[in-house]
């Protein structure tokens, strides 16, 4: 039999030293925010729940949203900078500097070095636009079955509800 750090042969083991009990669980303040009134919680639940349909429909391609996004992006504007990219995908440069790096390694985008060097143009390659061209009938579905599902005026209002806040916010 062998002793652990505190000396115990009955395979018991103790907390090391220094390391305190987990404190026990409270109940959350009763003016703690909850997920039936905060906006910021139905958005993300709603956006995690539009985004597994979408990424479900498109992985056939090998796709997910945001990289349809991308490809999407980039066929309408040709040549562009990851700045100019990230202002027209609404994509932070971090996220998307990871996303085209994927995208390059998998031959849909390809890079090329800027006028000062420091900077990289990307540009959609064939196989980029073959397989955007391939996974938009998917993309359209999954746009008709949400359309079906709440009713074309809704969805219309709905999308420009959304683009009214985002506006907004970016104004504020």
């Amino acid at each position: 039999m062998t002793q652990d750090r505190s000396g115990r042969t009955d395979g018991a083991h103790a907390e090391p030293e220094g390391e305190a009990e987990a404190p026990a669980w409270t109940p959350p303040a009763a003016d703690a925010p909850s997920g039936a009134d905060c906006l910021g919680f139905a958005v993300r639940r709603a956006a995690r729940g539009l985004s597994k349909r979408y990424d479900d429909a498109l992985s056939k391609f090998d796709l997910n949203l945001s990289q349809l996004n991308l490809l999407s992006v980039m066929a309408q504007a040709g040549l562009r900078s990851l700045t100019e990219i990230a202002q027209r995908s609404t994509t932070d440069r971090t996220t998307l500097n990871r996303t085209l790096g994927n995208l390059e390694r998998r031959g849909l985008v390809e890079s090329t070095t800027g006028r000062d060097r420091r900077t990289r143009r990307f540009v959609l390659t064939r196989a980029g636009r073959e397989r955007l061209a391939a996974a938009t009938p998917a993309w359209q579905q999954v746009q008709d079955e949400l359309v079906d599902a709440v009713g074309d005026t809704a969805f219309r209002r709905l999308h420009a509800d959304l683009a009214e806040l985002l506006e907004r916010l970016d104004a504020a």
